[in-house]
Order: structure tokens, then sequence, then C-alpha cells
């Protein structure tokens, strides 16, 4: 595969995962909903300020952030760094009558703010992208049940195919809760799956609820992860890390912010890589 080819996967795997860790997609992050997605938990905490998660929604809840995604590749010598701002906008528009809610979320900016060498970024479509929306149908668990791309017709053939690139990713995002209140010091557990550009990886996540106060809790998040696949045809081993801290609203499902840091060792075609990701999220009720 060429140089060329590649960063262009990159950018684009880049930038779909940026919006996939972006908190104001109802509660879509960090993990997949294939697999056993069911939750051990190992301690419901302290339970005289228990909260139960996700909070409920309420039609005309929102939440605007901005997510700032630093990406680096190191393989055969050569490093590749791209970093992208992503503005987005989310509003709570109806609510279901299983307990879950609709949510229309809207691209406010994607902006580039490094692209490496031989890549001409208006030939991607990104730049098309502004005022793009997705509307999507969650369940009462936080689990997303249907994704869909609300304005494909006034769009550009590249920005198509980029905003459809969004919603198959967004669909199989999730965080999972218990199915019970839990407070300070609350841990579960659950194996679910890294996806990543055409393959994903099982993984097992620890959560644990490390403060509740002033209307926020914050959960730190842990997973690790071994795998042994095919790429491209290509077999590739390798482990999957990643550390990160959720701090979100009691009261608003869409106003969560994530720090998250991952870090991928592979092994592809007798070529080592290195990819080291690091996620900001800023989101908060307007």
């Amino acid at each position: 595969m060429s140089t060329l080819r590649t960063s262009r996967r990159i950018v684009a795997a880049a930038i779909s995962a940026a919006t996939l860790l972006s908190p104001v997609l109802a509660q879509e992050a960090l993990a997949t909903g294939e697999g056993d997605s069911g939750v051990v938990v190992e301690s419901t905490g302290d339970q005289s300020n228990a909260i139960m998660l996700p909070p409920a929604a309420v039609v005309g809840q929102s939440a605007v952030s901005v997510t700032t995604f630093d990406l680096s590749i190191t393989a055969t010598g050569v490093q590749v760094d791209l970093a992208i701002r992503l503005d987005v906008t989310s509003e709570v528009t109806e609510l279901t009558a299983e307990g879950g809610y609709v949510v229309v979320t809207t691209i406010d900016k994607v902006e580039l703010t490094q692209v490496p060498p031989g890549i001409d970024v208006s030939t991607l479509g990104y730049d098309a992208l502004t005022g793009v929306q997705f509307q999507q149908t969650v369940d009462a668990t936080g689990k997303t049940l249907s994704t869909e791309l609300l304005n494909a017709e006034s769009l550009t053939d590249a920005a198509r195919a980029a905003a459809e690139g969004f919603t198959g990713n967004l669909q199989s995002a999730q965080f999972v809760y218990p199915s019970e209140p839990v407070g300070l010091g609350a841990k579960w557990t659950a194996e679910l799956e890294v996806a990543t550009e055409g393959f994903a990886v099982p993984a097992t996540y620890t959560y644990e609820i490390t403060d509740i106060a002033d209307g926020r809790y914050t959960i730190a998040v842990a997973y690790d992860s071994t795998f042994d696949t095919t790429i491209e045809g290509q077999a590739a081993t390798g482990t999957v890390t990643g550390l990160g801290t959720v701090v979100g609203s009691v009261d608003n499902p869409l106003a969560m912010s994530v720090t998250l840091g991952q870090t991928i060792d592979a092994t592809s075609g007798g070529v080592a890589v290195s990819v080291i990701v690091g996620i900001d999220v800023q989101a908060a009720a307007p």
C-alpha cells in the first residue's frame, strides 16, 4: 500500500474516530456494542449518593462540544502525524415510548490542523461537512438503535461518502452502564470490542466512579487487549491499551466530556507499527 493511500486512510479513520468520541453523540464512545456487552458489577459503590447512568433525557436538552484529536503513527522509521478539531452541537428532539430518545447532531466545524504530507484536504470532502446532521435513536440504556444522515441530498459526492462513513461508525459505538444505581466507588467491567477500520478487537473494559459532586460524575476508564487477525490480506498481531476519564452531567446525557489516550503496538506484514492517539473533548450544555 502506498504512503499516500495509507495517509488518506489515516485521515478518514481519524476523523471518524474523533466523531465517535464526541460525547454529544449521546453516550457513544470507547467501545462497540458487538460481542458480549453484558456488564459485570464488582461494586455499586456508596448508595447514599447513587445515580442512574445514563441520565434520562428531556426534550430540548442540548450540548456543544469541542474535540481535539491527535494521532501519531510510526512504521519503518517513518512518522505520520495528524491533528483534528471537531465542533459539534446536539439536541434531544423527542422521547420514545420505551424510555429512550431521539437526538439530532450537527457538525458545526471540522478542521484538520495538521495533515500528512501529500494529502490534498480538499479532495477528502471533509471541508463540506459543516452543517451535516445525523439523527440517532437511543434506548434507555444509552445504546444507539439507529443512525440516519438527514441532509444527504445537499452534499457533494465526496462529502456524502465521508458523512456515510460517520454513520457506519456511529452505529456501532456504545458506552455501557450497570442497570442499577451506582455511587462513589462503583466498579464494573464489560467484554466489548475496540472498533477500527475493517476489524474489531475484543477488549476488557473497566470503569470506576471516582467522584460525584455538584451535579456531575467522573468515571475512570481503562481497557486492554491483544489481537491476532488479518488486515487487507496481511497477518497482524499486537496490543491495544487505553486509559481515560469521563466527566458527565447527572441530568443531561449529552453533556459528557472525555479525555482518552490509546496506544496500539502491532506487527503486520513484517512491519512494526505504533499508533498513539490522544483525544480531549470538552462538552457542556449551552
